[in-house]
């Protein structure tokens, strides 16, 4: 009996010892493009009517959920991007979450038109043109509020469109080691001259169409050194970030930054560019892992030794449940050969350890609060000259009058509909542009990556597409 035990026991350890050692084969950056999509979301107003729309990039990933599994190389239908894709933040500092949201395999599935004023030949307006039946509609899993991280599961997988290999390798990785941004940047209207524009007789307005692109073919790799591993608090917190000059910009936001062999080790999030440098930022995988964690999905994650860490789980448990067998076939047959009033002793389960409750994240002051001293933004030139706004909490400038709590005149240069904000939180002022299409620029550092707020502090200027439109942060009373 014992002896048949034995050999048994050997056999289960002879199978499992191999899986141990056991490495994701490893895939070339080229190969990592394959798991790399578009995303597309849209946002309506209360009477259904589209306002406006979000792109940006997501990449495919490996998971195990109940009975459904996807391994790497396989197609997939979850997939990983940035939050600030699919959201719109709002005044408040909440997110409003976009009302579909498709990924996006192929061209000619969504086109921009830009309209042009035909005296002045500034932008007036957009139009968004999708055929949603060349898109895939997604269903947001989940999305973070304190790591710009999201989930998406799409109602179904794409030929062509596999789950990339994920790794800590972050957590070894170098100051000059070599990564790779993959995406789809978006496009600037700024480089578009009166030659390419065509004249429209019933709007009677200069306009360009912009056809985006999704296929693999359009996305665009580009190579960067790793500058620094650590954390940054522009996300309202510690956040672990990968920096690096591989460029950044907000098309391929959410898109994932890759090792020389493809294995992605980041969420491409976000850029800073000056007149002397530029840095741009990639959130930790680890993120994106912890997130499908809380919603039921396990992602596969190989460590920097290139074990699985997620086949190191499994391991552990057959083992587990082996030693179990094992306990219980003891035990029988030792209670076959004992009299039957001896009683066989029963080693009780320990009892489980709680996991620690995470730290309570404080909240940031009352923006209301009497008793603080706001800065003020003061309009140096342009439009607005000489007036003057306290920043109490968000302040969005631009032309449009719903939308923004300072107005620029429709008829000021460069300025867009919803051009930038500024926020005063702990007693710090961000300036944020969102998505102009001129630029908010910082006078000395340049223009801003969309979208990434920037700190900002008395005496600091800064313009809205041109220095007609300038702007100070000045002191009550206008002081510096």
């Amino acid at each position: 009996m014992f002896k048949r035990l034995s050999c048994l026991i050997l056999a289960l350890v002879l199978m499992i010892t191999p899986l141990a050692a056991v490495n994701v084969s490893a895939s070339s950056v080229s190969d990592a493009t394959k798991g790399v999509v578009m995303v597309y979301a849209e946002f309506y107003d209360a009477d259904g009517d589209l306002m406006f729309a979000n792109t940006g990039t997501a990449f495919g990933v490996s998971y195990e959920k109940g009975s459904s599994s996807v391994s790497v190389g396989e197609e997939t239908d979850l997939f990983v991007t940035n939050r600030h894709v699919i959201t719109d933040e709002n005044s408040d500092g909440s997110y409003t979450l976009a009302d579909k949201v498709y990924l996006v395999y192929t061209d000619d599935a969504f086109a921009i038109t830009y309209y042009y004023s035909a005296s002045t030949l500034r932008l007036s307006n957009m139009k968004w043109d999708a055929e949603h039946s060349r898109m895939v509609l997604c269903n947001v899993v989940d999305y973070s509020e304190d790591f710009d991280c999201a989930i998406l599961k799409a109602d179904s997988t794409a030929s062509g469109r596999v789950a990339l290999e994920l790794t800590d390798e972050a957590a070894s990785s170098s100051v000059g080691d070599t990564v790779y941004a993959i995406g789809y940047p978006g496009v600037s209207t700024d480089v578009f001259g009166t030659e390419d524009l065509q004249y429209s007789s019933d709007e009677g307005k200069y306009y360009f169409t912009y056809k985006f692109d999704g296929s693999v073919s359009a996305q665009t790799l580009t190579q960067g050194i790793i500058s620094r591993i650590g954390t940054t608090s522009y996300f309202g917190g510690s956040v672990n970030v990968i920096s690096t000059d591989a460029r950044i910009s907000s098309g391929n936001s959410g898109g994932p930054m890759v090792t020389d062999e493809g294995k992605v080790v980041g969420i491409n999030t976000y850029g800073y560019t000056d007149d002397e440098a530029s840095t741009y930022y990639a959130i930790d995988i680890s993120y994106a892992w912890e997130l499908a964690e809380e919603n039921g999905y396990t992602l596969n994650i190989t460590s920097s030794s290139g074990v699985n860490l997620a086949l190191i789980i499994g391991i552990i448990a057959a083992v587990v449940v082996i030693i179990v067998l094992v306990i219980v076939i003891v035990a029988l047959a030792t209670k076959k050969k004992k009299p039957a009033q001896q009683k066989v002793a029963v080693t009780p389960a320990p009892t489980p350890i709680p996991a620690p409750a995470p730290n309570p994240v404080p909240s940031p002051a009352p923006a209301n609060d009497p008793t603080a001293k706001y800065p003020r933004v003061q309009c140096t030139a342009g439009a607005l000259v000489g007036k003057r706004y306290p920043i109490t909490g968000i302040l969005r400038m631009g032309r449009n009058p719903n939308c923004n709590e300072i107005i620029i005149p429709g008829d000021a240069s460069g300025v867009s509909g919803v051009h930038c904000q500024l926020e005063y939180v702990n007693g710090i002022v961000y300036l944020k542009d969102l998505g102009s299409t001129y630029g908010t620029y910082l006078e000395g550092k340049g223009r801003l990556a969309a979208n990434q707020p920037m700190p900002v502090k008395v005496g600091d200027r800064f313009y809205l597409g041109s220095k007609n439109e300038m702007f100070e942060i000045v002191n009550k009373g206008g002081t510096k």
